[in-house]
């Protein structure tokens, strides 16, 4: 059973980081523009995208891959802004 963790406490300090993923991996990947309204897509080891509107669809095929990312590089830690007194 999974338990609630405290993620910050009210004194400042962040217990877990939330990190920049969208900026990091802008780096390395293309945009599949709409993708949230594909009902089906498959990547294979090349990296490329196969995606349909749906089942019965025409496939389409989009290259994402840029560049691979280096093994130590990771993305930017974000820090929480906190709540505002409003």
């Amino acid at each position: 059973m999974d338990m609630a963790k405290l993620v910050g406490s009210e004194t400042g300090p962040t217990l877990i980081p939330t990190y920049d993923w969208l900026t990091f991996l802008a780096e390395y990947f293309t945009i599949i523009k709409g993708i949230k309204s594909f009902e089906h897509f498959y990547m294979d080891s090349s990296g490329s995208v196969t995606i349909r509107d749906n089942i019965s669809s025409a496939e389409k095929s989009h290259h994402i891959i840029i560049k691979h990312p280096h093994q130590d590089h990771r993305p930017a830690v974000i820090d929480a802004p906190g709540l505002s007194c409003q």
